[in-house]
């Protein structure tokens, strides 16, 4: 199996306001968030992987939620498009908790704007092999972040 890694983020100035998704895939490796070896206190991000793509979109006036779900699916449908899924070993990183409890089945989707994009995502999903989620903080998605808010810095 290929494992990859989908690390995504959604933003939006106003929630509902401009908007915009950033995503990262990338290939082989492992994502962990460790202690640091030398403050116990600090936290730090680490990616020991092969290759990475990344994409980044303004999606117009959205919600935070909206933004947060069609940066996952822009990051499985580019899976889609470039992997035979069923030998794929997935994990997806976000920092919405929401978007990861909806994805996985465990939390309703109450908000009807959300049904289609998890509809969507999951038509992806099922192909895939195996599928992991990890939930992390903001402070650990300062990646997929930057290139949310480089996009929207560049919208008027």
């Amino acid at each position: 199996m290929t494992k990859l890694i989908l690390m995504a983020d959604g933003g939006s100035r106003g929630n509902p306001g401009k908007a915009a998704f950033g995503v990262l895939v990338w290939t082989g490796g492992h994502f962990v968030i460790s202690n640091s070896v030398i403050e116990a206190s600090s936290y730090q991000t680490v990616c020991a992987c092969d290759s990475t793509w990344s994409d980044a979109e303004y999606i117009g006036i959205a919600t935070n939620n909206v933004a947060e779900w069609q940066g996952l699916i822009h990051g499985l449908e580019w899976i889609a498009s470039n992997y035979e899924l069923s030998q794929i070993h997935l994990q997806i990183v976000l920092d919405s908790k929401l978007v990861i409890e909806q994805a996985r089945g465990k939390w309703q989707i109450k908000q009807d704007h959300l049904k289609p994009l998890a509809s969507q995502a999951k038509e992806i999903l099922v192909k895939i092999g195996r599928v992991e989620y990890q939930h992390i903080f903001r402070e650990y998605n300062k990646l997929a972040d930057a290139l949310v808010n480089k996009v929207l810095d560049q919208v008027k």
